[in-house]
């Protein structure tokens, strides 16, 4: 018995959390709120996450957010910095240009590594 109420519970818990997120899409969908990830969200300043190795256009935030990372990691000397905020776009658009153009030709990123800043 306590074996079925658990998996009922587990099961109910799974169904809750579901059912909230999608709710919490819902308003960010509604909101024109576009999510890149749970670190960043979609706007028009073009960065380079080091950790997930990607370009990323992101909102202003997310901008503030990677510098105040890039800051961080030199301060404690990180090999990996992290991130690097690269420019900044007059739309989400011409980000995404970009963005395109340089994952078809970039074959390193350097702005990543502590030892180019010496």
């Amino acid at each position: 018995m306590k074996k079925v109420l658990s998996i009922f519970l587990i099961f109910l818990t799974v169904q809750t959390n579901g059912e909230q997120k999608k709710k919490a899409e819902e308003i960010e969908i509604y909101s024109g709120i576009k999510r890149i990830s749970m670190r960043f969200t979609e706007g028009q300043f073009l960065i380079y996450d080091c950790d997930n190795k990607r370009y990323v256009c992101v909102d202003e935030e997310g901008n503030d957010k990677c510098k105040y990372i890039r800051m961080q990691k030199k301060q404690g000397r990180f090999e990996n910095l992290g991130c690097a905020p690269l420019k900044l776009h007059r739309n989400p658009n011409e980000c995404f240009e970009q963005q395109r153009q340089l994952i078809l030709r970039t074959k390193s990123t350097p702005f990543c590594d502590y030892s180019n800043f010496q």
